[in-house]
């Protein structure tokens, strides 16, 4: 949406160069003009009207204002495009921290699963170290003989 946004806003920032590139243009043309008029009176007629040139310069005025107030709106425009730009490196930043928050916990085994691996192995190894010792006809004292002397109920503990 942030890009979106920017988008738009270049697009309108270039749209406003233009125009005032476009009323430069023009006001350089009528500048240029109005000098040519004032010549060409001036030679041809010494007391010419003043009415053609003050409409001139009113228009040359106005396209001044014109200007000015594009160029205003061209520099909010590139504050904002400016502000959109830092919000949208933030948000990428966010992503990027999150989606590698998110892969190192996919990749670990949760805490529960490894708890259960830990006691399945040692089960499994106590109970193998203890029918490995164990004959098919002994004893419950035998039992407990072997399982005293099982490396589990080892007496160095």
């Amino acid at each position: 949406e942030s890009a979106k946004k920017i988008s738009e806003l270049e697009s309108d920032h270039n749209v406003l160069l233009q125009e005032i590139k476009k009323l430069k243009s023009e006001k350089e043309l009528l500048e240029n003009s109005l000098r040519a008029e004032e010549f060409e009176h001036f030679v041809v007629t010494p007391m010419s009207t003043t009415e053609e040139t003050h409409l001139t310069d009113q228009k040359i005025i106005q396209l001044q204002e014109q200007c000015k107030i594009l160029q205003k709106t061209v520099k909010k425009k590139d504050a904002k495009i400016a502000s959109l730009n830092k919000k949208l490196e933030q948000s990428d930043s966010e992503i990027k921290h999150l989606n590698q928050l998110q892969s190192d916990t996919s990749r670990s085994v949760p805490y529960e699963e490894s708890i259960e691996s830990e006691d399945s192995a040692f089960a499994s190894q106590y109970f193998t170290s203890v029918d490995a010792s164990v004959e098919p006809n002994s004893s419950s004292q035998d039992l407990a003989e072997v399982e005293l002397q099982s490396p589990l109920f080892s007496q160095n503990d």
